[in-house]
């Protein structure tokens, strides 16, 4: 086969790896495979659709950088919108209230309402969770130290942290655990590196800690924002 017949082949062959949900079955594999009557000619084919990806993939990287701006900025501006019907429905909107299981009263619950003929819009405050980049990284980096120097139980604030952060190794694990892991690995003479170790935080799990206990989480602060639903 020349060139061009190379290619075609090797189209179709990809093309039957994205129908197959891109599994590579036994015989597309084959069809890979190079025989030694064929190897000049395939390495040379091989080699021309390797650069043609290349290609390929540059071009689709800065229209991929494109849309994620374009999406950021639209992002932007629908928050700004949304920051601007807030301020309305809490000037002009109704409070929400709500029956006080214990009392029978109702109270206010810090929400607003806002009709129209054709939608109503409820707006509520609700706690977000402000993270310090670099306080981040050093508390990151602290988690995995611990981890390597077998000193995890000498964290600060280990009990805290524990509730609201994992350690991905192979999945989610408890700090302690991954460390536990960590140790189990060493002594079986396998080596777990440090890059191997992605620390992960729950922002659900974290509010509660930083409303609760915050002392010595620098790295992250509660803030607040305005949630708005629109109903039609």
């Amino acid at each position: 086969m020349n060139l061009f017949e190379i290619q075609a082949k090797l189209d179709n062959i990809f093309n039957q790896v994205i129908e197959n949900e891109g599994e590579l079955d036994e015989s597309l594999a084959s069809e890979l495979e190079i025989a030694q009557e064929e190897l000049d000619d395939k390495l040379y084919a091989y080699s021309f659709v390797i650069d043609r990806y290349s290609s390929d993939i540059a071009l689709l990287k800065q229209y991929k950088k494109a849309l994620d701006d374009r999406i950021a900025r639209f992002e932007k501006n629908q928050d700004k919108l949304k920051d601007a019907i807030a301020e309305a429905v809490y000037k002009y909107g109704d409070p929400v209230v709500k029956k006080n299981k214990d009392t029978g009263l109702k109270e206010e619950t810090g929400a607003y309402s806002y009709k129209t003929p054709v939608i109503t819009i409820n707006v509520r405050k609700t706690k977000t969770v402000e993270t310090d980049n670099d306080l981040y990284n050093h508390f990151a980096l602290s988690v995995v130290q611990h981890i390597s120097d077998n000193s995890i139980l000498d964290m600060p604030n280990l009990p805290q942290i524990s509730a609201f952060a994992t350690i991905n190794i192979t999945s989610g694990l408890t700090i302690p655990q991954a460390a536990k892991l960590r140790e189990m690995a060493a002594n079986e003479g396998i080596l777990i590196d440090d890059s191997d170790i992605k620390v992960k935080v729950s922002n659900k799990e974290l509010k509660d800690i930083l409303d609760t206990e915050p002392e010595g989480l620098d790295a992250w602060t509660l803030g607040e924002k305005d949630v708005v639903t629109i109903r039609k």
